[in-house]
């Protein structure tokens, strides 16, 4: 499985997440039109490590998970969810060994309608590729 199936399976599958948003979990991008509050993610870049002798078997990548509400009650729990969920994480998920996931920085803002807001949460995510 990949590393994409692995972060959702935690999303949808954690109890304080899924009573914040039910299983509204896409990636990259919301579905037209969207229920709010959701979660959507995408990978923002990718590192393979190089040892002397070629490619090593993990990656350190950054993903971002964006949270949308239309309250911002609602957006602050959504948030708590997901970093409670992800922050620290290390174990298998669908299969994909994650060493670590690590918050890396947080974004408030709004989304793609004025009367929807947005919170853009960054993770190093270290998982065994392969």
């Amino acid at each position: 499985m990949s590393i994409e199936a692995g972060l959702w399976s935690l999303l949808v599958n954690d109890a304080e997440v899924a009573l914040e948003v039910d299983d509204r979990v896409y990636p990259v991008v919301l579905p037209q039109p969207p229920t709010y509050p959701a979660v959507t993610y995408r990978r923002i870049s990718q590192n393979i490590p190089l040892a002397h002798d070629g490619p090593v078997a993990f990656s350190a990548d950054r993903f971002q998970v964006d949270c949308y509400a239309e309250e911002i009650a609602d957006l602050v729990s959504v948030v708590a969810a997901v970093r409670t969920c992800l922050n620290g994480y290390s174990g298998t998920s669908v299969g994909v060994k994650i060493w670590c996931i690590k918050l890396l920085n947080q974004v408030n803002g709004f989304g793609e309608a004025a009367d929807v807001m947005r919170s853009s949460i960054d993770f190093l995510v270290t998982y065994r590729v392969g």
